[in-house]
């Protein structure tokens, strides 16, 4: 009886205990959503180009390229009479193929956004298919181990909610992805029309940089997932457990540095696809800083 008085009076350690027990009810709601919708979408990408309204859209879009067409032919004309007084960068004879590749990249950029995803899909299958189980049996392992490691601490529940954050993380990443191929899907016959003249090839190439650019993502974290099943997360012989041991903890932290490097993929391949690089000012600035530095220190650059 006195105890249970005492007990009733522990005001902090119950706010203590309500604190705790709501986060563990946040990741329990959270976690087992989040990983098989991760394993329904990740490694896949929808057919965009089945889409009717895409199509119509598309349809669109490639008439207004073969009307642009005219002003490119014209525009090509122009440049190839002006070569060696007004330009020196493209003859007549190099731009007619030019003209003739853009032409046909334009009116058949839908049938070829579509079996590149196709193309990209099977691969992913077929990485997948290298562990034994299809996409969701694999999301179904690595949801057994995070489920395990649910113990009751507020460190571990935090690490969980963190996971949780990056597998969300990688469904806007993978929701962001359609939509660029959907934007890929309707505006690829303006951006293809572009390899006409040397001067707007760039926007052209940028439309393959992209579209390939998505698809490298998803079999990229094909491999990543095939890595995780069979080797960090498997139980056998053949298992590699980066901490050492395969405790809840280690477990934890293995699936956070796994979805970590699949967030950064991400990013490094967006980087690459837009040019990334290091900037050409931030460059000059350095570099002028740097000799600044080493003639300060009497060392002439």
């Amino acid at each position: 009886m006195v105890g249970t008085l005492f007990g009733w009076a522990d005001i902090p350690g119950r706010i203590l205990r309500a604190i705790n027990g709501w986060f563990e009810g946040l990741v329990e709601a959270a976690l087992e959503p989040v990983v098989r919708l991760l394993g329904q979408t990740i490694l896949s990408t929808p057919d965009v180009t089945e889409q009717p309204r895409i199509r119509e859209l598309w349809a669109g879009s490639v008439l207004i390229a073969n009307s642009v067409m005219l002003l490119v032919l014209m525009a090509g004309g122009v440049a190839a009479m002006g070569y060696d007084s007004v330009q020196t960068r493209a003859t007549a004879k190099e731009m007619l193929p030019r003209m003739i590749l853009g032409f046909g990249e334009a009116n058949l950029s839908l049938p070829l956004i579509g079996w590149s995803i196709d193309a990209a899909n099977a691969l992913s299958r077929a990485f997948t298919n290298m562990s034994g189980l299809d996409a969701s049996g694999a999301f179904s392992v690595l949801l057994t181990v995070l489920a395990a490691g649910r113990i009751h601490g507020i460190f571990f529940v935090l690490l969980l909610i963190g996971v949780v954050g990056m597998i969300v993380m990688l469904l806007v990443g993978w929701v962001i992805r359609v939509i660029v191929l959907m934007g890929l899907a309707v505006a690829g016959p303006l951006m293809l029309i572009c390899r006409g003249l040397p001067w707007t090839e760039h926007i052209a190439n940028l439309y393959w940089r992209a579209t390939a650019g998505c698809l490298a993502v998803q079999v990229g974290q094909s491999v990543l997932l095939v890595l995780g099943v069979r080797v960090l997360f498997a139980s056998d012989d053949g298992a590699f457990h980066p901490v050492g041991v395969a405790d809840s903890l280690g477990n934890i932290l293995t699936a956070a540095g796994l979805f970590y490097v699949a967030i950064r993929l991400q990013s490094t391949v967006m980087r690459t696809v837009m040019g990334g690089g290091r900037s050409t000012v931030v460059s000059l600035v350095k570099y002028r800083l740097l000799r600044k530095g080493l003639q300060h220190l009497g060392i002439p650059l």
